[in-house]
């Protein structure tokens, strides 16, 4: 995956101390904001700001790929206007505080945070004054794509003004803990850093698929080979019960939905995937079908299908088990298939030779995936069909991986480089597939 230098900000009040524990847990470079920041046009930037922290990123004018806002807000005192009313009468009251005596107010103000920390040396009355008056400003968001994540129990930035500032942005996900205060980054730093990798693995994902959009179809056989093996499955465990609406998830540009129309073809279909440019190839050779951007696993399914199908696509979620159980009361019956961890023998072996780790992804055993699909309901067909592609090298292999859009970086190392290179005959990528047809229970 691609390397980020992480810029952080924190909130009113805090210091660079607030992001120590939580260094500790991301990898990459690191870069404390401070206002006029200039920065290297060519790297890769991910912002995480903090409360106050947040909106200093987003009015900075630096290029994000991604933004992460713990407890962050655009209008601290909110746009409605009874909600903006009850805060900034709150601010005032505060801002009198630290007017009156702004290191007893601190104190005070870190309790009310759950944040253990001290008063950093660093820190002036002058600094708070000037963040106060930023927070009685009014923000737009920049267009980055953004995850807000907030704390129940926060009594600075609660839900409700999450809610406020960033409910009706489509490019803002909202996620919430419990029991961290206002303090988020810094008293669960580990659950923090683990939601951070996994929103910045699926924007590269998305990315990934995105850039290899127009030419994905001549070159994913195997994809299609797969989507044609799940639908014939799907046909011979249920036939056609009355399925009147099919939910495809990663979809991508329409290879399994067009398998099941075959089977299918009076039902309505909806096509879900995150790369936005997958679903417009989708969109151009497919009719009457309804499209949704978004990641899956934090979709809010609010209908309910007779069929959801899956090829291909689930070895993408973080957790495909806690998603089944999302989906379970809106999905009768369920079509997947997923690759195995026993893929790719030939190529991962090329890299243990060399004591270096292959540049592939993780993927589940077979016991695994049953233990999940019995969770989900009855499973009513199963098997675990292996499809071959034969390469001259190692590094035309590679690149199959890059032009279907299963690579880890648009870039790949010297130490790479060197692996491939080494391998000089022909090569086998072999797809070990596993299919299942679910019921739900």
């Amino acid at each position: 995956m691609l390397d980020y230098t992480f810029v952080m900000a924190h909130g009113l009040g805090f210091s660079d101390e607030y992001w120590e524990n939580l260094i500790k847990k991301l990898p990459g470079e690191f870069i404390f904001y401070r206002e006029g920041l200039l920065l290297n046009k060519n790297k890769h930037y991910v912002g995480i700001g903090h409360s106050l922290g947040f909106q200093k990123l987003n009015n900075s004018g630096i290029k994000f790929d991604l933004l992460f806002g713990l407890q962050g807000f655009l209008n601290f005192c909110g746009t409605d206007e009874r909600l903006k009313e009850i805060r900034k009468k709150n601010l005032d009251k505060m801002i009198k505080m630290f007017q009156a005596d702004w290191q007893n107010a601190l104190e005070s103000f870190y309790q009310s945070c759950d944040y253990p920390g001290n008063i950093p040396n660093n820190i002036s009355k002058e600094d708070l004054v000037r963040d106060f008056e930023l927070l009685k400003t009014d923000n737009k968001h920049c267009g980055a794509k953004t995850v807000i994540i907030g704390s129940y129990d926060d009594r600075i930035v609660p839900p409700i003004l999450i809610e406020d500032n960033f409910a009706c942005l489509n490019n803002v996900l909202i996620k919430y803990v419990d029991k961290a205060g206002h303090s988020l980054g810094f008293n669960m730093s580990e659950v923090i850093a683990n939601i951070i990798q996994e929103e910045i693995f699926k924007f590269q994902i998305s990315g990934n698929f995105n850039a290899v959009a127009d030419e994905y179809d001549k070159y994913a056989k195997i994809q299609k080979q797969s989507s044609n093996r799940l639908a014939k499955m799907a046909w011979q465990s249920i036939g056609n019960f009355e399925v009147k609406s099919i939910l495809d998830i990663g979809a991508g540009i329409g290879q399994t939905t067009e398998e099941f129309m075959a089977y299918y073809p009076r039902a309505e279909y909806t096509l879900l995937d995150i790369s936005d440019n997958m679903l417009k190839k989708a969109k151009e050779k497919i009719k009457n079908i309804k499209i949704i951007t978004a990641d899956a696993e934090n979709y809010k399914f609010n209908q309910e299908y007779d069929l959801c199908i899956a090829n291909l696509s689930v070895q993408w979620f973080v957790n495909f088990e806690e998603f089944l159980k999302k989906i379970k009361k809106g999905c009768k019956y369920l079509a997947f298939s997923t690759l195995l961890d026993s893929s790719f023998k030939q190529y991962k072996h090329i890299f243990k030779q060399k004591n270096t780790e292959p540049p592939t992804f993780k993927y589940s055993d077979e016991l695994k995936l049953l233990k999940i699909a019995e969770e989900y309901g009855q499973i009513i067909q199963k098997d675990i069909f292996s499809y071959k592609e034969t390469f001259p090298n190692a590094v035309l292999a590679a690149k199959q991986f890059k032009r279907i859009g299963a690579n880890q970086s648009s870039h790949l190392n010297n130490k790479i480089v060197s692996v491939l290179l080494s391998r000089k005959s022909k090569i086998e990528l072999e797809y070990d597939i596993f299919f299942a047809v679910l019921i739900a229970s």
